[in-house]
């Protein structure tokens, strides 16, 4: 079976989109290959290679290290796959309309958070300019409108990262006003910074008057 082949299986039997599936499957293979120092797609097919070079069936594997690759798999798909995929909920009608959309699914990392477009004033109107066209993948994953009066998005204002582990982080990129993660402030005034992230917090984007909040939770697997 290829891996074309067991991606298309995966997905099936988990109910969830070929392009999940794929990714899920590669986090594993990599977890596998790590563990087991072997191909992974030949870890995949049922064989193992072990430090002798001798190739055998995974099923005579060392039980520690069956173990110790079934512990490792499941602790860094904790929070994915396992339970949910996690998103980016608005959290008011500003940041529905900031976005256009309720929500957005984080299905990449780091997920890169920040202003739509500069805005500035020509006389008493404001106006917005297009985002600044770059070459490969853009400075943003997610881009917020920000059309408040002092404005609270930066351009490239904070990011979502994924440990090893499963575990979240958000990094503010150095944003003027900061941002603030289940009520702790993180970066500001350019410093930038950095906070674990976890299901259920709330995420204000600049001040903590800002009108633009995201809620970190996770969809049904």
């Amino acid at each position: 079976m290829d891996e074309k082949e067991m991606v298309r299986e995966l997905a099936q039997r988990m109910g969830i989109s070929e392009q999940l599936a794929s990714a899920w499957f590669k986090a594993t293979l990599e977890i596998l290959e790590e563990v087991c120092g072997a191909d992974p797609l030949v870890i995949a097919n049922g064989l193992v290679t072990n430090a002798d070079g001798v190739t055998a069936p995974t099923g005579g594997l060392a039980r520690n290290d069956v173990a110790a690759s079934t512990n490792t798999t499941d602790r860094r798909l904790a929070g994915r796959a396992s339970v949910g995929i996690p998103l980016l909920r608005s959290g008011t009608p500003t940041t529905s309309l900031a976005i256009n959309r309720d929500e957005v699914r984080l299905d990449q990392f780091p997920f890169r958070v920040g202003r739509e477009a500069r805005t500035h004033l020509a006389g008493a109107t404001p106006e917005t300019s297009e985002r600044r066209e770059v070459v490969g993948r853009p400075n943003n994953d997610l881009y917020v409108k920000d059309m408040g009066k002092p404005l609270n998005v930066s351009r490239e204002h904070f990011q979502i990262e994924e440990n090893s582990d499963g575990s979240y982080e958000l990094v503010d990129r150095g944003s003027a006003c900061g941002t603030v993660v289940g009520g702790y402030i993180v970066g500001g005034d350019y410093t930038g910074g950095r906070c674990a992230l976890k299901f259920g917090d709330d995420i204000i984007v600049g001040t903590p008057q800002s009108p633009i909040v995201f809620k970190f939770r996770q969809a049904a697997a």
